[in-house]
């Protein structure tokens, strides 16, 4: 199965979703991994909103095929998929007729969505810790904090559309929300 893991930044889903793929012998797979990609990301994240939906949406049309090869390996979880794309960027205000350009294919390759939640005092405070150790913040982040409640909207509407589970992070250890999806997933 594939497994879409997604929340807003600072939610604990690419912890979880290391610990997950490791605890149930699955495979754990990073959506923009990669030393270019990520230098493309700190462009495109400081570029207009429908260039960055674009940039996203071409990473997306990658990475399907790579999850169709890992697919036949048993459990993949994906951390940020399409998604992650379509949440982001209508919070943003982008213009729907943008999102016309996302295939079904797309949508349809996730077969169970996993939606990470935080409060916004919890998330706030990961943040400032994480930008602690880079001694930044990325732009990323910035809008992440200051829309977190349109984007966390935007994803609620999908987990009505789509097949899902949400779970809240808050006052809870990385193993405690594992077992919890252990449980819930049965895997």
């Amino acid at each position: 199965m594939i497994f879409a893991l997604e929340g807003l930044d600072s939610s604990g889903k690419t912890t979880c979703g290391k610990l997950l793929a490791e605890q149930t012998n699955g495979t754990y797979f990073y959506a923009a991994n990669g030393r270019l990609i990520s230098k493309l990301r700190k462009y495109f994240d400081n570029r207009s909103t429908w260039l960055r939906f674009l940039f996203y949406l071409i990473i997306n049309f990658g990475n399907y095929f790579v999850i169709t090869k890992k697919r036949r390996n048993g459990n993949l979880f994906l951390d940020r998929t399409v998604f992650s794309t379509v949440a982001y960027h209508k919070a943003y205000g982008l213009s729907e007729i943008w999102f016309r350009l996302i295939p079904l294919f797309l949508l349809n390759q996730i077969d169970f969505m996993v939606y990470f939640t935080v409060s916004e005092k919890e998330r706030s405070k990961r943040i400032v810790k994480k930008i602690k150790t880079k001694d930044t913040m990325s732009k990323s982040d910035e809008k992440s904090l200051v829309l977190g409640k349109e984007i966390d909207a935007e994803y609620r509407k999908l987990t009505n559309k789509y097949t899902s589970l949400i779970i809240e992070t808050d006052n809870k250890t990385p193993q405690q929300i594992i077992d919890e999806l252990k449980l819930k997933l049965s895997l």
